[in-house]
């Protein structure tokens, strides 16, 4: 799995696949038939949504910043 930091705007969803694309941030491309079970959780604050395919492998790892105002570029 990869790790990237960026906002999930300019979302292009369909029935099978996904698209995310935000310039110089996020390029996803979301083959949603793949997807088996997602969860959600609560690890001491950190939330996170996770998604995996039919064997069990992470397939996206979507984390909620710890700052609620966090933007690309800024501290």
């Amino acid at each position: 799995m990869h790790e990237q930091v960026g906002q999930f705007t300019h979302q292009h969803l369909s029935g099978h696949a996904g698209l995310v694309l935000n310039p110089r941030a996020l390029d996803l491309r979301l083959f949603l038939s793949q997807w088996a079970s997602a969860f959600h959780l609560n690890d001491n604050g950190r939330q996170s949504i996770q998604f995996f395919d039919h064997h069990g492998d992470a397939l996206l790892k979507s984390m909620r910043p710890r700052r609620p105002t966090w933007r690309p570029g800024r501290p």
